[in-house]
């Protein structure tokens, strides 16, 4: 077979499929970093309003505010007795009660001001 003949394999290959996946993945990581950055904002958020309830190292706070994210909202009084016996539960309740306005509920709405 001669180099003219088979010239189309390699000087015009068909990219198409290639190049909807990688638009695809493009467009799932703008999601990701939106996603990610609302994320961030709301935990900047949170942080602010828990340092106004206790202060707290940096470290212990994040892992605190963690622990509350990752329960949906809630300090386990497991994790209370074990490695937040310092704070009382007002504290505790004032922080969750923070988290659920930063980080309201799947199909919770606002209710807006009046």
């Amino acid at each position: 077979m001669n180099a003219e003949e088979a010239g189309w394999v390699w000087r015009y290959p068909d990219l198409t499929s290639q190049v909807e996946y990688l638009g695809r993945k493009l467009k799932a990581a703008v999601v990701m970093v939106a996603e990610e950055v609302s994320y961030l904002a709301k935990y900047d958020a949170l942080a602010a309003r828990a340092k106004a309830v206790v202060d707290l190292p940096d470290r212990r706070l994040a892992d605190l505010l963690v622990l509350i994210h990752q329960s949906n909202g809630h300090l386990s009084n497991n994790k209370r007795k074990q490695r937040f016996e310092e704070l009382t539960a007002e504290e505790i309740a004032a922080i969750e009660n923070a988290y659920a306005e930063v980080f309201p509920p799947a199909g919770h709405r606002p209710t807006p001001p009046k």
